[in-house]
């Protein structure tokens, strides 16, 4: 019975290591390929007072943190992913948002200069998502409920432009992702069973992105 015990436990703190380091890579999106969130195109910073953040836990939450690691309850602060150690995530505070985009170069280009005036035309169905991304230890879901971003959002849209070529001129097509982005602080509070209880905090920074619509740049020569 002893060794079926220490071979359970053993399991479970494997999986608790695999599902934890999962949770702190530094950058989290759909489609694995965003690092970082989308470049600005204006940068407007909020104060806290205007966004009315969550700040630090109250002592009810921290009384709430210390009955789910004694009793457990039902109203107790949920872990948000699973752990050995009982634990909350949150965002102190937004610190900017801005209407950002990711460039994806020019996807349409005339290869000829006629004598007309003539039109280049654009229109192909894209895949589009939102990302985000947090240096410490943290939970999508926590972003999503508390930034207002659905970060697991992915869908394809079509992205279509016409423009209008003047007679022996070239003309080319930039698209662009065009995303509401948020910065924010975040917090990942972690509770320890000793006598007393004791708290370990870890204090990062985060980014959250949501796509709204498809941009599109011209040029002609």
């Amino acid at each position: 019975m002893k060794k079926i015990l220490s071979l359970f436990v053993a399991f479970i703190l494997c999986v608790s290591i695999i599902t934890n380091a999962y949770a702190t890579n530094a950058a989290h999106n759909i489609d694995g390929a965003v690092t970082s969130p989308a470049t600005p195109v204006t940068s407007e910073v909020i104060s806290e007072s205007n966004y009315n953040p969550i700040g630090e836990l109250t002592e009810d939450e921290l009384k709430a943190l210390e009955d789910s690691l004694l009793h457990g309850c039902n109203s107790c602060i949920a872990n948000r992913h699973f752990s050995l150690i009982p634990h909350s995530h949150e965002i102190t505070a937004i610190t900017s948002t801005y209407v950002g985009q990711r460039d994806r170069g020019v996807v349409a280009q005339s290869v000829s200069r006629v004598p007309t005036t003539s039109q280049l035309i654009y229109e192909r169905s894209r895949s589009v998502s939102n990302h985000w991304g947090a240096s410490i230890s943290f939970e999508k879901s926590v972003v999503t409920a508390e930034v207002g971003y659905n970060c697991e959002y992915s869908t394809t849209e079509t992205a279509s432009y016409v423009l209008d070529i003047p007679p022996l001129k070239l003309g080319s097509i930039t698209l662009y992702d065009m995303y509401d982005v948020a910065l924010f602080n975040c917090k990942t509070t972690w509770v320890y069973d000793t006598i007393p209880i004791t708290y370990q905090y870890e204090y990062g920074t985060g980014w959250a992105e949501q796509w709204t619509h498809f941009g599109f740049g011209a040029s002609i020569w």
